[in-house]
C-alpha cells in the first residue's frame, strides 16, 4: 500500500513493515519436551510416547498391575458394593489402567474374593487335632434328600412342564400343617422356615391365581400364614435396588425361602443376557444376600430346548454355564417321549401329566416317575423311573388287548397318507414290495415309505397293523393275519 505526500514522493508503508519486521529479534518457539514423563494409570489414558521415550520394563509392567490388584482388593472388600457394582468398578479400574480385564476373568476375580471372605485364605484341615465338629450331623435339609437348606436349589424344565407347579406343591407340604409332613415320599421339615418368599415374574394373575388356590396356598381368606406373594407388577429383578428390598424383609424374617420364578425374567428385565458371564455376577447376589441371613434361594430355570426324556440334570439347563457352579442341588423335570418319533428325533409328550423328575446334584442321586395332579394340587411317585415306566407300558399293552375299540374305529383314525397305504395294501393277498404299491396305486413314493414305517408301529390290541418280510433279499408288506381276521368279524 503506499500513499502521496505533499512533496509529490510515494511513501510505501508495506516496505517499511517488513524492514522492521526483519530488524527486530524473531520469537523463539519453544522446544517440545523429550525428556520422559511418569503418569499414573489411574488418572487418565496414557498419551501416545514419543520416539524417544524408554521402552516398557517388566518392573514397570509389574507396577501397573500390583496396583491394579490393590484397586481390585479395595473393591472386592467394600460390602456395600454389591457383585454387580463390583463388576462395573473393576471394569472401570482396568480400562484405566491399560489392562483390561474380560467378563470371564472379573467373575472369576469376585468368585475367589467370595471363596476367601466364607472359607478363610488357610487350607481348613480336619484331623485328630482339631475341626472334628466338622461331622457332628446338623439338618442340612428342609426336604429331606430334596431342598437343601442354605444352598441355591434349582428347579429347571421345558416352558410348560409344570415347575411353577411343582414348586407350589412343595412349598404347600411345608406351610400346610394339616398336610402329612411329607413330599414324595421324603420327610419335610417345617421348623427349619420362618416365612416364604415367592417373586413370581413369569405370569399375571390368570396364572398364578389358578395355582395357589389348587395347591392350597391361598383360599378364601387369602393367603396362608407366613406365605408372602410379590407380583410381577412390582418390577423386580436381580439388580442393586431390589436386591435390597428383598434384604429388608430377609433382616425381618431369618431362615426363610425365596423363590424366583423364574431366572430367565428376573434376568432378561435386568439387561443381562442369560449366556453371559455376568449372570454368575448376579445369581452370586442373590446368593449373598440369602446367605447373610440364612435364607434359602430356590430358583426356576428353563431348560435347552432339545431336552427330551432322556436329556436330564445340570447340563440340561439353559444360561452360562457358570449357573450349576452356584447350586447345592438341581432339581429337572422332564415330559415323557411320545411313542413315536419324527425325523428320527424324541418328541416330548406335553399332554401327560407324568414327568421324569431328576434330582442328586450334589446329594444322593434321584430318579423317579412322578405324576401331578392339578387340580388337585398334588404330586406322587411312581417310584423308580424305568422300573415305573416299564411297568406302566406294560399295562398299557395289556389294557390296550382288551381294548373294545374295532379296528375299523382304529383304521379311521390314521391319517389320510396312512390310511390309503393301508387300503392299497390291504388289497393284496400276498406281501408286495414298496414299488409295486407305488406303481399300481399311484401313489408318493416318499408318502409310501413314511407311511409304512408308521402302520408298522400302529397297534391295535397289541398286534402291528402291518408286517414287514424280507423276500429275495428285498423288503415286502403285507396287512397281518389278524387285522385282516378282525376286519372279516367285523363286517
Amino acid at each position: 500500500m503506499s500513499i502521496q505526500n505533499s512533496d509529490d514522493h510515494e511513501v510505501d508503508f508495506d516496505f517499511i513493515d517488513f524492514q522492521n519486521s526483519v530488524s527486530e529479534t524473531a520469537y523463539e518457539e519453544p522446544l517440545p519436551n523429550l525428556e520422559p514423563q511418569t503418569s499414573n494409570p489411574f488418572k487418565g489414558r496414557k498419551t501416545s510416547k514419543s520416539r524417544r521415550s524408554p521402552e516398557p520394563t517388566v518392573e514397570g509392567y509389574k507396577a501397573v498391575l500390583l496396583e491394579l490388584q490393590s484397586k481390585i482388593t479395595e473393591i472386592c472388600s467394600d460390602d456395600l458394593l454389591t457383585s454387580e457394582q463390583k463388576t462395573d468398578l473393576i471394569k472401570f479400574a482396568s480400562r484405566q489402567s491399560g489392562h483390561q480385564l474380560t467378563d470371564n476373568r472379573i467373575v472369576q476375580v469376585l468368585l475367589e474374593h467370595h471363596s476367601r471372605n466364607k472359607y478363610g485364605s488357610d487350607l481348613i484341615l480336619i484331623n485328630s487335632e482339631q475341626g472334628s465338629q466338622w461331622f457332628e450331623h446338623g439338618e442340612s435339609h428342609i426336604i429331606e434328600d430334596l431342598i437343601t437348606k442354605g444352598e441355591l436349589n434349582i428347579i429347571g424344565g421345558l416352558s410348560g412342564a409344570a415347575k411353577t407347579n411343582f414348586t407350589a406343591m412343595l412349598l404347600s407340604a411345608l406351610l400346610n400343617p394339616e398336610r402329612e409332613p411329607r413330599f414324595l415320599g421324603y420327610r419335610v421339615n417345617r421348623d427349619q422356615v420362618n416365612q416364604v418368599f415367592f417373586i413370581g415374574l413369569d405370569g399375571g394373575r390368570n396364572v398364578y391365581t389358578p395355582i395357589f388356590r389348587n395347591t392350597g396356598l391361598i383360599n378364601e381368606k387369602g393367603a396362608v400364614p407366613n406365605f408372602n406373594f410379590i407380583p410381577n407388577e412390582s418390577g423386580w429383578s436381580i439388580s442393586s435396588s431390589n436386591l435390597d428390598k428383598l434384604e429388608t424383609r430377609l433382616k425381618e424374617h431369618p431362615n426363610s425361602i425365596v423363590v424366583v420364578d423364574s431366572l430367565l425374567a428376573a434376568i432378561s428385565s435386568s439387561g443381562v443376557d442369560e449366556n453371559s458371564p455376568m449372570m454368575a455376577a448376579r445369581i452370586m447376589d442373590l446368593k449373598l444376600v440369602c446367605e447373610r441371613h440364612n435364607a434359602t434361594p430356590i430358583v426356576l430355570a428353563h431348560q435347552k430346548k432339545e431336552s427330551t426324556q432322556e436329556f436330564t440334570g445340570a447340563d440340561s439347563l439353559r444360561g452360562h454355564g457358570s449357573i450349576p457352579a452356584f447350586a447345592g442341588q438341581i432339581i429337572t423335570l422332564n415330559f415323557l417321549d411320545q411313542k413315536s418319533k419324527v425325523n428320527g428325533k424324541a418328541i416330548p409328550d406335553r399332554k401327560s401329566a407324568k414327568r421324569r423328575m431328576v434330582a442328586g446334584h450334589r446329594g444322593t442321586p434321584i430318579d423317579l416317575l412322578v405324576e401331578l395332579d392339578f387340580e388337585n394340587g398334588s404330586v406322587k411317585s411312581h417310584g423308580d423311573f424305568y422300573d415305573a415306566l416299564f411297568a406302566i407300558e406294560a399295562q398299557a399293552d395289556i389294557d390296550d388287548v382288551f381294548d373294545t375299540t374295532t379296528i375299523h374305529a382304529v383304521v379311521g383314525c390314521l391319517s389320510a397318507g396312512k390310511r390309503a397305504v393301508f387300503d392299497a395294501l390291504y388289497s393284496y393277498e400276498a406281501p408286495v414290495s414298496q414299488a409295486t404299491l407305488v406303481a399300481d396305486h399311484s401313489l408318493n413314493k416318499g408318502t409310501v415309505s413314511k407311511s409304512l414305517s408308521a402302520l408298522k408301529e400302529e397297534r391295535f390290541q397289541g398286534t402291528p397293523l402291518i408286517a414287514e418280510i424280507e423276500a429275495d433279499g428285498s423288503k415286502h408288506y403285507e396287512v397281518t393275519y389278524f387285522i385282516k381276521q378282525k376286519f372279516s368279524e367285523d363286517y
